[in-house]
């Protein structure tokens, strides 16, 4: 079987808030995320633009991504993530 045909699957989870911290969130999910994002981080010409729509203006992202190589079923994919976000049930105030 050729593997090398197959693609390359990523499975994220993200947050987005223009309250909540990137730190917050990451200690009440005690998942380290894999990017993150704060309104701090965003470019000065995007910050000081008055004229965006609300939901282009800059907020805390919070991304925890994985890739898979050679996937041959979804499935496979969405099995780590479910059991890494499943026992996280808990409000974010």
């Amino acid at each position: 079987m050729d593997y090398t045909k197959f693609p390359i699957v990523e499975v994220s989870v993200a947050l987005s808030s223009k309250k909540i911290k990137t730190t917050c969130i990451t200690d009440f999910l005690q998942v380290r995320p894999s990017k993150e994002r704060g309104v701090e981080d965003w470019p000065d010409s995007i910050k000081e633009n008055s004229n965006l729509p609300e939901q282009m203006k800059p907020r805390n992202e919070w991304v925890w991504s994985i890739e898979y190589e050679r996937c041959t079923n979804i499935d496979d994919a969405l099995k780590n993530l479910i059991a890494i976000f499943s026992s996280k049930n808990i409000n974010i105030c």
